[in-house]
């Protein structure tokens, strides 16, 4: 079973939020906006034994901590022994609920009768205690027609049953779960939690029993030894010398034990006699511990001694281990594993190839089919590296927000189909999904606004340059204010991005070329998703400058703002200068954002200006 959403409520910072999970999900936001406590939720969830500690509980509400999760992808034994908690789409919903110094206890929504609801409640009892009730309740309601078998399972069986023959008179409500084959440590086992925080010692994958690298060697290396000719001869002999031994020489060693404890007993009940015997049982040979060291450039070490780095690069081995073995024969044959990986930060200690990298290996982990392993991973990060606009179902926003005085996290997505919906509100005209998943790989500049406070939407790339120069000649540090410039590279792309940064709740300023009248109905419909007032949209001609508190619309463009604000003849000589230094032709400075930087840089140093960049910084320190 695999966690494809979230419901959480009143779990430390996250009061109530929703969150669905793709094969590949990347939470991101700014620092303390809730990312890793939705993986701790998850956690949660997954360890059965774990209580809500005060610190758990979302400040005001005492009475507690639920965790939601739907799960899917069951097999079939699953299927069938949830059966009747199962929704129309086969996915299982159970919820985990936790309050201080009480034990933790998980429920389901499923349709029960109202008047079976008490006894449901005592499913999770002894069975001696659920039988007398179960007894009594159908001496109280003959009526029902409930048969009396006598074991207790077979009595839940029969309310079951009448359940499934009288669905009409059957109600919603939450009742008593358990996972039958759950541990203290392990809530489903087909389902592997492995967590990997953002500070992590890999030997903690490397040792122990329950180490990822035991999880390897049972699954990889045990399956081969277990069927070698030598481990099973040993196994044969030492099966017929332990029964030899036991069940044959010291077949009477407990005889003498058994006499003594009769003779004593006697003089409590004369006449009750004791006897012992050996259990039968078949020893089985275990293989011994592993023990794991790491050599790079010297001696092998233990792994606990390595670098961070290499650390990092030792998860991801283990990882890719994982995936070839589920992709070959062997992993073909064998059972499948259900791993929910979750990793806090991936980027740390790696450099951007080797981060690349390890983002192609995990969403190659988790989107592509495999007979021998099925992953579903969340992963929290802060870099671009490891989130993609061409798959923007796979990201998800987490925000600190404040409603009605109160600050909250909410947590967003945003789908195509949202943004062909925006697109037509605002724009009052059709946008294809075609259209829209065409260009997301061309808007790859605009995922740094998942990890800004605010972004700067331009046409051109030559226009960040110009406004890089701007800023820093009016003393705005538009990097510490969590500010991007993204360039969009087109009219038509811009258009798209105005309504993703719209869905994110990004506070954003767009800036784009007035153009021509040629190209007056692309401003129009620019200015319409920009919430610009009538008078403001041009009817017929060539449109107006407009400097607005969220936009600029530049008479022509960039570089004729520029020539008309800083002078023609300052101009054109800072053009042939950066020209010059850059060893380029004259018309291609206006091209590249680092010369546009350098020459306005210049004429700044001339000790001219340009009202037009000064009300753009002024309105962008506003943001």
């Amino acid at each position: 079973m695999l966690p494809t959403k979230m419901v959480i409520h009143h779990y430390r910072a996250l009061r109530n939020c929703t969150v669905d999970l793709s094969d590949y999900t990347a939470l991101v936001g700014q620092n303390g906006a809730g990312k890793s406590t939705v993986l701790q939720s998850l956690r949660f969830f997954f360890e059965p034994s774990r209580a809500a500690e005060n610190a758990d509980v979302h400040e005001g509400f005492e009475d507690g901590v639920c965790v939601t999760v739907t799960l899917a992808e069951l097999n079939d034994a699953e299927r069938e022994k949830y059966e009747e908690f199962l929704a129309a789409d086969g996915t299982l919903t159970v919820t985990k609920h936790s309050a201080p110094e009480q034990i933790p206890y998980y429920t389901v929504r499923s349709r029960t009768h109202p008047l079976l609801a008490s006894l449901r409640e005592l499913f999770t009892e002894k069975a001696s205690v659920f039988q007398q009730a179960y007894k009594d309740f159908v001496s109280e309601h003959p009526n029902l027609g409930l048969l009396v078998p006598r074991a207790s399972g077979e009595q839940k069986l029969e309310l079951r049953r009448w359940e499934r023959e009288h669905p009409d008179e059957l109600a919603e409500s939450d009742m008593p779960f358990v996972f039958p084959d759950a541990t203290k440590t392990d809530l489903i086992p087909t389902t592997r939690l492995l967590y990997v925080p953002a500070v992590h010692e890999a030997a903690d994958d490397f040792e122990g029993t329950r180490s990822t690298l035991s999880r390897l060697i049972d699954v990889i290396v045990m399956p081969r030894i277990q069927e070698n000719a030598e481990f099973i001869g040993l196994q044969r002999e030492l099966e017929q010398k332990y029964r030899q031994l036991f069940y044959a020489s010291l077949a009477q060693a407990l005889d003498p034990l058994a006499s003594s404890i009769t003779r004593s007993l006697g003089q409590f009940v004369p006449g009750a006699a004791v006897t012992l015997q050996w259990e039968e049982a078949v020893p089985q040979i275990h293989a011994p511990a592993v023990r794991s060291s790491v050599a790079e450039d010297g001696p092998a070490i233990s792994v606990d001694r390595q670098g961070h780095g290499l650390q990092r690069a030792l998860i991801m081995a283990l990882l890719q281990t994982y995936e070839e073995y589920g992709r070959s024969p062997a992993g073909e044959n064998g059972e499948t594993i259900h791993v929910c990986l979750l990793i806090e930060e991936p980027e740390l200690y790696q450099h951007p190839p080797r981060a690349r990298h390890f983002r192609q290996l995990l969403r190659r982990l988790a989107t592509t089919p495999s007979p021998g392993a099925r992953f579903r991973i969340v992963v929290t990060t802060h870099s671009p590296d490891f989130v993609s606009l061409s798959l923007l179902g796979d990201v998800r926003l987490v925000r600190r927000v404040t409603r009605e005085g109160i600050t909250v996290r909410e947590i967003s997505s945003i789908s195509v189909a949202e943004i062909c919906k925006t697109y037509a509100e605002l724009a009052g005209e059709p946008l294809a999904p075609a259209e829209v998943e065409r260009n997301l790989h061309v808007l790859e500049p605009l995922k740094e606004a998942f990890f800004a406070t605010s972004v700067v939407l331009t046409e051109g790339p030559s226009d960040v340059g110009v406004l890089a120069a701007a800023c820093q000649h009016e003393a705005l540090d538009h990097e510490s204010r969590g500010m991007v410039f993204a360039a969009m590279g087109g009219k038509g792309l811009l258009r798209q991005a105005i309504v993703i940064v719209r869905l994110l709740g990004l506070r954003a300023y767009v800036i784009f070329d007035g153009d021509t009248k040629e190209r007056l109905p692309e401003n129009q419909r620019l200015l319409r998703l920009l919430g610009a007032r009538d008078e403001d949209i041009p009817r017929v001609g060539t449109p107006p400058e407009q400097v607005r508190p969220i936009y600029t619309m530049l008479q022509k463009d960039m570089e004729t703002t520029l020539e008309r604000d800083f002078g023609s003849a300052a101009y054109k000589q800072c053009v042939q200068e950066t020209a010059t230094m850059f060893g380029m032709a004259a018309s291609r400075v206006s091209k590249n954002p680092v010369s546009m930087e350098y020459l306005v840089t210049a004429l700044y140093g001339r000790g001219l200006s340009s009202v037009t960049l000064q009300s753009i910084v002024s309105h962008l320190r506003n943001l």
